[in-house]
């Protein structure tokens, strides 16, 4: 039950992140403008680009890849999924909240 409510409060967490840039580009944005969804249709789109170019430019290396991770304990599996939405917050936030990127 731990392990539930803790993953809960660092969904809502990174959920209000995304929020609150979802907010702050709406502020910026002019009456009437569609920016946020051009923002998240934009950033949907990168992400299936990513996803699908070792499919098209790898596949059989993928089909082992599979074959291996479908061998891979589900607590490995967890915890390397758990870094990269980790690392993935930190590239977002320094992205949109610092002034290391303009």
């Amino acid at each position: 039950m731990a392990k539930l409510i803790n993953t809960r409060f660092i969904c809502s967490h990174i959920l209000a992140l995304v929020a609150g840039s979802f907010q702050q580009v709406g502020e910026r944005a002019q009456a009437g403008d569609n920016i946020i969804m051009k923002y998240f249709l934009s950033v949907i789109g990168m992400v299936m680009i990513v996803e699908g170019l070792p499919y098209f430019a790898f596949p059989d290396q993928i089909k082992k890849l599979l074959l291996k991770i479908s061998e891979t304990p589900s607590s490995q599996l967890r915890a390397m999924g758990f870094f990269l939405m980790m690392a993935g917050l930190g590239v977002l936030y320094v992205a949109l909240k610092t002034n290391l990127i303009r």
